[in-house]
């Protein structure tokens, strides 16, 4: 029953990020001009596809115990944050390899 609940609050609202990402930046313009004044996101694409989220995750979670935030919280902040960061890194691999 708890893995049914982690997929609940980490899947659907990482899932949900991701696509609202796609319809916010359809053409990958928004994240191209990003990435043009932080060139390090197309030099490092895959390395910050897989480090962001962790930080994220690392720095969260001490926050979260630190401030008695409730895991449901956590899982679903952490869901919607790694929805943004893949959402963003399938743009720039899609769009970023093509120009």
């Amino acid at each position: 029953m708890k893995i049914i609940a982690l997929i609940l609050l980490i899947g659907i609202p990482m899932a949900v990020m991701q696509i609202l990402y796609r319809l916010y930046d359809p053409d990958g313009e928004k994240t191209l001009a990003l990435a043009e004044k932080l060139p390090v996101l197309m030099g490092r694409k895959f390395l910050i596809q897989i480090v962001s989220p962790l930080l994220f995750i690392v720095v969260f979670g001490l926050i979260s115990v630190l401030l008695h935030i409730p895991i449901a919280v956590f899982y679903v902040v952490c869901g919607i944050a790694i929805g943004i960061i893949n959402g963003m890194a399938v743009t720039l691999m899609y769009h970023g390899d093509k120009k």
